[in-house]
């Protein structure tokens, strides 16, 4: 009997700690919203660098979880520190309608054979945030 409990309290201690192992690795976009067509994004990048913002008018996307379908903005997050919870406002702006918005991390380690920009690997995405922007 004391070996079952045991076994089961080593099984809900790992499940308590794997999604926060996993949720480290990934970037999480905590809020998307938009000013004055301008995108402003809240997230956190984990133990990535903080990669690419993309927004889309589909929800659609590839096998390693990036939008695909009516890209209507890509840009680098240029950001000083990858610390934390971290604000970024895109330069460019966006026409009125709805948009599908996503962050990107970057792995900065062990990545010798791989080019992001030209291959995506080394490359993940975070969950996706729906944002309107009106006519003016």
């Amino acid at each position: 009997m004391r070996r079952l409990w045991l076994l089961g309290l080593i099984a809900l201690s790992a499940g308590l700690l794997l999604p926060s192992a996993i949720a480290a690795r990934e970037p999480m976009l905590w809020s998307a919203s938009q000013r004055h067509g301008h995108v402003v994004v809240t997230f956190s990048a984990g133990d990535l660098a903080p990669g690419e913002l993309v927004a889309a008018t589909s929800s659609r996307r590839n096998h390693a979880g990036e939008l695909v379908v009516g890209i209507k903005l890509r840009e680098r997050l240029t950001l000083p520190s990858a610390d934390g919870r971290l604000r970024w406002r895109s330069p460019h702006t966006l026409r009125p309608g709805v948009y599908f918005v996503q962050v990107s991390g970057l792995e900065v380690d062990g990545l010798t054979d791989c080019t992001p920009e030209l291959l995506g690997c080394g490359q993940r995405w975070s969950n996706l945030r729906k944002i309107v922007v009106p006519p003016s």
